[in-house]
């Protein structure tokens, strides 16, 4: 599943870089975000989600903080990534996603979290591997 999901990702860095070249950031979002829709509801609503909004006292609150992710962690996110790609070229725009591990880090720090030397030692071969790439020569 790794491996596949780095396949689709280098794969969707390249179709964007590519042949999306033409369509604003918002654009190629939105049509990410079209296709992902219809599924992401299909599996929303074969589940128990109605019954789970009716009677679950905290159901409501819970939506709107994965509406609040949704926008803000996805969407938003998405779309700068798009137009990171289109200003600076896939590779640089990929490795930026090596960031992910210190604001995750971060978060956990500001939630109390324990950050122990296993969390350490993945940041900085994920940070060492990012330089080995990206070093010129």
């Amino acid at each position: 599943m790794v491996i596949g999901a780095t396949v689709c990702y280098g794969l969707s860095t390249h179709i964007i870089k590519s042949h999306l070249h033409s369509l604003s950031s918002v654009q190629v979002t939105t049509l990410a975000f079209t296709f992902i829709g219809p599924w992401a509801g299909v599996y929303l609503f074969s589940g128990d989600f109605i019954e789970v909004m009716q009677t679950h006292p905290k159901a409501w609150a819970s939506l709107g903080y994965t509406a609040i992710l949704a926008i803000i962690g996805s969407a938003i996110c998405v779309i700068t990534f798009n137009k990171l790609i289109k200003m600076t070229g896939a590779l640089f725009a990929t490795s930026c996603t090596y960031i992910i591990p210190i604001v995750a880090i971060l978060w956990g720090v500001l939630d109390n979290e324990v950050i122990t030397s296993h969390h350490i030692s993945g940041f900085l071969i994920i940070l060492g591997g990012v330089y080995l790439v990206n070093k010129r020569q």
